[in-house]
């Protein structure tokens, strides 16, 4: 079975098989890496496709300056 997960970078949706370490992966669409262990800005639309496209639980920090 494939997971779905989205890009950090383009918010493409890659389907990935659920054997593979998502970790080293990279993203369909870009290329770039979709797990790079930094936190990531997100719009509202971005946020949105993140939290109903993947397959991944998505953890959110809000802060202001």
């Amino acid at each position: 079975m494939a997971r779905h997960f989205v890009c950090p970078n383009c918010a493409a949706i890659s389907r990935l098989a659920a054997d593979r370490t998502p970790t080293a992966l990279k993203c369909d669409t870009c290329r770039q890496p979709l797990f790079n262990g930094r936190p990531v800005d997100f719009d509202t639309e971005t946020l949105r496709r993140q939290i109903v496209r993947s397959d991944i639980p998505v953890l959110i920090e809000v802060w202001a300056p």
